[in-house]
């Protein structure tokens, strides 16, 4: 699907949600000011096992600790290579490394071990620090993303497994439900934005393996076939957001 086509759905999703904005995207001038930019992921390596029922009350999802994947390595280095080479923008846009404090960022939006929706004012100055720090105007910040726009209940956020009720035994599928924003140091705003809510076609993938909870339960061959999967699905998914936000666009 090419980015026109991307727009055009993106703008059906819009309308569907009610007029609950799903993405935006950067205007063509605001792009070429970006010459640099660092990326702030915090997701965390919480796995998700997500079950959904008929109705939102019979959702449910459980967050357990695992070590196999880095979600925020991962998806940082996709992003990184997907702004350095994959942007078709007349000027380039580098990417800095930057170092910061992933487990602070995490507790903005973290209680109780439970995930709130993520507000980028709680960390505004954190990230403006960040970014001064680094010579940088400039942020892309990646955060736990939801399967519906507002969904204050949280159920299959982030990176994991979920079933349905209407599922078959020993059938599962993937989710990777990520939030990005494009953060403006020198006005703490975000002038662009990806909501996971703008990519529910295509999401899930279909795997053949049994509920097993946590990752250390499965035999190392289902582990790793699972692992592979998922990194796989962050290499798919994760550069529609940033060319969605920071490509050119045509006749605009």
């Amino acid at each position: 699907m090419n980015l026109k086509r991307i727009t055009t759905f993106i703008s059906i999703v819009v309308v569907l949600a009610g007029c609950t904005l799903a993405a935006i995207p950067l205007k063509n001038e605001q792009i070429r000011e970006i010459k640099k930019i660092g990326i702030v992921s915090f997701v965390g390596n919480e796995f998700s096992y997500a079950n959904l029922g008929f109705t939102v009350f019979g959702n449910s999802e459980n967050l357990v600790e695992q070590e196999y994947i880095d979600f925020d390595k991962e998806v940082t280095k996709v992003l990184k290579s997907t702004i350095q080479t994959k942007l078709n923008n007349p000027t380039k846009i580098d990417v800095v490394d930057v170092e910061f404090d992933s487990s602070a960022l995490l507790g903005s939006y973290k209680e109780n071990g439970k995930y709130r929706k993520f507000k980028i004012e709680l960390v505004a100055n954190e990230l403006a620090q960040i970014a001064k720090a680094n010579n940088l105007n400039y942020l892309l910040v990646v955060t736990r993303g939801y399967n519906a726009i507002d969904n204050g209940a949280g159920f299959m956020g982030g990176i994991g497994i979920s079933r349905t009720s209407a599922m078959k035994e020993g059938q599962l599928t993937i989710h990777n439900y990520l939030d990005y924003k494009l953060f403006d140091a020198s006005t703490l705003t975000t002038p662009a934005f990806f909501s996971t809510a703008a990519m529910n076609f295509g999401q899930k993938r279909d795997i053949q393996f049994s509920w097993k909870e946590p990752l250390t339960d499965y035999s190392e061959t289902e582990r790793a076939e699972l692992i592979t999967m998922i990194k796989e699905d962050i290499e798919y998914r994760v550069p529609w957001a940033v060319t969605y936000m920071l490509s050119y666009r045509s006749g605009k």
